[in-house]
Order: structure tokens, then sequence, then C-alpha cells
């Protein structure tokens, strides 16, 4: 595993709060944090990459303190990024083509090819309870499904990716747009 971080406090294991077992992994993004990578982030990313078109399950719980503040700027919790890809114009891509973040206290899905779906208010407090099954695929095959908390709010068949030469790879976190 690859850490973004400013400062070994960034990012930590807890055992103040767990889903199960005894330790959660903690996340923490101040205001004044230097940037890393060229923008503020505290994200850990896995080192394997999943080939394009690979079928993946995913399942992860988020618990968002009560100091967790709403903001109009988007902060991401997680996303897949691409390795060497490129757009159907031929154009190098550095964004993530999925991605779920917080903006003015709602959750957000966001899919480069299939718009941002509201996935309504954050509860502050409390588990969400993620499940997520993706195929990526710059064709017609692609698959996104998204259970939040048990009931499926997100399924979309077709592209969801770009023509990923080396696939795609998971990145979990608080990143901070500028």
């Amino acid at each position: 595993m690859h850490r973004e971080q400013a400062s070994d406090s960034s990012i930590t294991r807890s055992a103040e709060k767990a889903r199960t077992g005894s330790y959660s992994a903690r996340f923490i993004l101040h205001k004044s944090d230097p940037d890393v990578a060229g923008s503020k982030r505290a994200e850990a990313l896995l080192d394997w990459v999943e080939l394009p078109a690979f079928e993946r399950w995913y399942g992860l719980s988020i618990f968002l303190p009560v100091s967790y503040i709403a903001d109009p700027a988007e902060e991401q919790l997680f996303q897949w990024h691409s390795i060497d890809s490129v757009d159907l114009d031929g154009v190098l891509m550095a964004n993530s083509p999925v991605a779920m973040y917080t903006r003015n206290g709602r959750w957000q899905f966001a899919l480069k090819y299939g718009g941002t779906y509201d996935l309504g208010p954050y509860v502050t407090e409390a588990w969400t309870d993620w499940v997520i099954h993706i195929r990526f695929s710059h064709q017609s095959d692609g698959l996104i499904e998204v259970w939040q908390n048990g009931k499926l709010v997100v399924q979309q068949h077709g592209r969801n990716n770009y023509r990923a030469a080396r696939g795609n790879f998971f990145k979990i976190g608080i990143y901070k747009y500028p």
C-alpha cells in the first residue's frame, strides 16, 4: 500500500471506532496541511492493478465524525484511477473515471461516463456501508452497481472507463478539490 499524506498522523490505525474487528483506518486532513502531489490529500492506494474489463466487488464502511463539516467543494473519499489511459479522442487522462465524494452535506457518486448520482444526505456519528460491483470497460459491456446500507442506489450498464492500457487502481481517504 502506498500513502499520500502530509504527515504521519494523516493516516493511522484507530482503535477508537471499528465497524467490525478491533481497528479501522483513520484519515485526517486539515486546511493547513501542505499539498501532497499538487493537492490536499490523505489517501492510501493499493499496489495492485485491476486489468481492463476485470470484474470486482468492494465492500467498505465509512464513519463521518460530527466534526466533518459540509462543504460546497468536493471531498473524495474513495475513487478508482486509470493507468496510462486515453479518452476516445486520444487525450491522456489523469482523472478518476469513478469516485465517491461528499458535497454540501450529501453523498455523490460520480461517473466520468454517466453523470453524478446524488445519494442523499450523509449522517455523522454513524457508519455508512457501501458495496460496489464494478466491471471497468471503455465499451458497452461495463457495469457499476452500488449499494448504500443494503439498498441498490446506482446501476449503470455501458462505458465507465477510459481506454486503460494497464487498468485501474483503488484509492481511499480524503482528496480535497481546490
